[in-house]
C-alpha cells in the first residue's frame, strides 16, 4: 500500500483504504454532520427528553396512555427516537396551554 493512502479500521467490519483526499473529504463531511452551530433555541435543545412515564409524573399524573397517543397523533409535540417517542416538557406544556383556549 502506498503512503498516499489512509487505512481506516472499522471494528467488526474490516478496513477501508482511502486516498488522502477522500479521507479528508470524509472527515469534513462527518464534522458537518455531527456538529451543530449554536442557534437562538440552543438552550431548549439542552432540555432533557422524557419518556411518557417521566412526563406523566412531571405533569401531575396525566395518564401515560394519553401522552403516548397524543404524541403519535400530533396533539402534543414529540420526538421520534427509533421506535420510541420522547417529549420535552416545556414544548408539551406550551401546546397544552394553547389548547385550553380552544377545544381540548
Amino acid at each position: 500500500m502506498s503512503a498516499d493512502r489512509v487505512l481506516v479500521v472499522v471494528s467488526g467490519l474490516g478496513a477501508l483504504s482511502l486516498t488522502r483526499e477522500a479521507f479528508e473529504a470524509a472527515l469534513a463531511e462527518g464534522s458537518k454532520a455531527i456538529t451543530t452551530p449554536a442557534a437562538p433555541g440552543a438552550a431548549q435543545d439542552a432540555e432533557p427528553l422524557l419518556d411518557a412515564g417521566q412526563l406523566s409524573a412531571q405533569l401531575g399524573d396525566v395518564p401515560i396512555t394519553w401522552i403516548e397517543a397524543a404524541g403519535r397523533d400530533g396533539r402534543i409535540p414529540s420526538v421520534e427516537c427509533g421506535r420510541w417517542r420522547r417529549f420535552r416538557r416545556s414544548e408539551v406544556e406550551k401546546a397544552l396551554a394553547s389548547r385550553k383556549g380552544g377545544a381540548a
